[in-house]
């Protein structure tokens, strides 16, 4: 082969690769934009599910104290937002803490995995984080898991509360996109999952699949 053949071939090679790299960018950009536009719409639902949840609560409930709560005054429901994230970062160093995961990064990569996401901060009066859920349909979509619900394992105003807003808001976005039973999922022992079964309206427990979960429909 010539020297003039060669350089030919390499030039075809290179603008090859050329058009194959810029096909894999605009798949990435289409890609992207797509998913951008899902959690969009899904925000919306999230957030109109969290402002449902909220209306629909009594004005008055009554912490693990006895103490009544103002809810319509005292909470306020918000995504798992960047303080929300700070604020769950100084639970990791708690002793009272049952668990190990990450709120922080766990919960932006389950945010990008998952568009469709139901998530909630439980604040009370903006002053302080009180708790934190994380869930997704199922993939036949007819169907919400509640995959993380965590209370701050600090007292709160709030304490004995958490559960109770948390599921009440994910019911409301499980109406919201067409699901039919809320889960909750792998409680993490028997006084959890006794609580849920005690303090939540009509759940059941699922000894198989290991979750807690009411037929919304």
């Amino acid at each position: 082969m010539t020297e003039l053949a060669k350089r030919g071939g390499h030039r075809l090679r290179g603008l090859q690769e050329g058009v194959k790299l810029a096909v894999l960018v605009k798949e990435e950009a289409i890609m992207q934009a797509s998913h951008q536009l899902a959690e969009d719409r899904y925000e919306s639902l999230r957030e109109y599910a969290r402002n449902i949840a909220l209306e629909s609560m009594p004005n008055y409930m009554s912490n693990s104290r006895g103490q009544p709560i103002d809810i319509g005054k005292s909470v306020q429901l918000r995504s798992i937002d960047i303080q929300s994230k700070a604020k769950a970062k100084q639970w990791e160093t708690s002793p009272y803490r049952r668990v190990d995961w990450s709120w922080p990064g766990g919960a932006s990569e389950y945010a990008w995995r998952h568009p469709k996401r139901f998530e909630v901060a439980i604040w009370y009066r903006n002053l302080f984080l009180c708790g934190l859920g994380l869930g997704r349909p199922t993939w036949s979509g007819n169907k919400l898991r509640l995959d993380f619900l965590e209370a701050s394992p600090k007292t709160t105003p709030l304490t004995g509360l958490v559960s109770l807003i948390a599921v009440g808001a994910a019911e409301a976005y499980a109406d919201a996109i067409g699901a039919v039973q809320l889960r909750i999922m792998s409680p993490i022992n028997s006084k959890v999952k006794d609580h849920y079964l005690n303090s939540l309206n009509g759940y059941s427990y699922n000894a198989r699949g290991n979750y807690c979960y009411r037929d919304l429909a």
